[in-house]
């Protein structure tokens, strides 16, 4: 570690910085490996990839001074690490104990949660303004590839819980939830939904194997306690994609919608996109009329009519 610190503090002036398997290997539990000696200041730093373990990621970053402009990707894979144990940490494991040498977390405004049979990863988004016609972004991006003996889709709960204690107290507007299997409870999303009380946008997708009714259910939980508060009561936008919405979820969904506006909280722009395939005979007629009338914005793809795109990535 001290040659690495040594070549980086020769170089403030570097822009782009690629590392893997970099650091000593460090094998204790997160909380216990050494405080950093020293401190390298890379102002000039706009682009840092690594990939090793998660410990010597966390290790190697306390000993960074990197300004919020730094765009930073992290990735790990899961070989030697014991998911099974609940005490191990997902995300933050990668993140150094101070987690004010990165105020990536701290200004966050845009987050993604994804998950693939292959892919498990958390994509923290800042957004400065713009320069002349273009955004000044910058992103923390935490990965783990390679699950050679579970499946990772079991992790998406607590990762979900994870994520929202992480960013708490950030301005997190936009929440993305990209999931190839549904499963989150009701009060997964609840327990979410109440630690980010600013969010403006909610987007999330499953697959035909799950469905939006736990959402729908979380949303409208907060009118039923003795505060009358609403969860999430800036949230303006939603996006529900390739979610079935028979089984009374779309009267579920129209409840919903009808007590956040009675308190105030009118959601003014809708989109649910159907591109799995099954029979949305439901969403017809009353129901659709009603779901139109909710909003002032209201997009809906039936299945096998949507194509997919990405003009609404960040």
């Amino acid at each position: 570690m001290d040659a690495l610190l040594g070549i980086l503090d020769r170089c403030p002036q570097s822009e782009q910085l690629s590392l893997c398997s970099c650091g000593p290997y460090l094998s204790e539990a997160i909380s216990f490996y050494p405080e950093p000696t020293r401190l390298i200041c890379l102002t000039k730093l706009r682009d840092l990839t690594l990939w090793t373990a998660p410990i010597s990621i966390s290790y190697f970053l306390a000993h960074l001074d990197l300004p919020i402009t730094t765009s930073i990707t992290v990735r790990s894979v899961c070989a030697n690490i014991d998911f099974d144990d609940q005490n191990v940490a997902i995300f933050t494991s990668m993140l150094p104990r101070d987690q004010s040498r990165l105020p990536h977390v701290a200004a966050a405004q845009h987050a993604s949660l994804f998950l693939t049979d292959e892919i498990l990863e958390l994509r923290i988004v800042q957004i400065f303004g713009s320069d002349i016609d273009r955004e000044i972004v910058s992103h923390l991006t935490l990965g783990y590839y390679e699950w050679p003996d579970m499946d990772p889709a079991a992790l998406l709960p607590r990762a979900l819980s994870e994520v929202a204690r992480l960013l708490s107290s950030s301005p997190i507007e936009h929440f993305r939830v990209l999931g190839h299997r549904n499963l989150l409870t009701e009060r997964d999303w609840l327990d979410a939904l109440c630690r980010i009380p600013r969010l403006n946008c909610l987007d999330f997708e499953t697959s035909s194997f799950g469905d939006a009714v736990p959402l729908f259910r979380a949303l409208s939980r907060g009118f039923q306690d003795s505060s009358g508060d609403v969860i999430c009561p800036h949230l303006r936008s939603m996006y529900v994609r390739d979610a079935p919405l028979g089984n009374g979820a779309a009267e579920l969904l129209i409840e919903c919608l009808e007590s956040r506006a009675a308190k105030g909280a009118r959601l003014e722009q809708l989109v649910l996109y159907c591109y799995n395939m099954v029979d949305d005979i439901e969403l017809t007629g009353e129901l659709l009329e009603r779901l139109k009338s909710l909003q002032d914005v209201f997009m809906y793809s039936p299945p096998r009519e949507f194509v997919d795109s990405d003009e609404d990535e960040y």
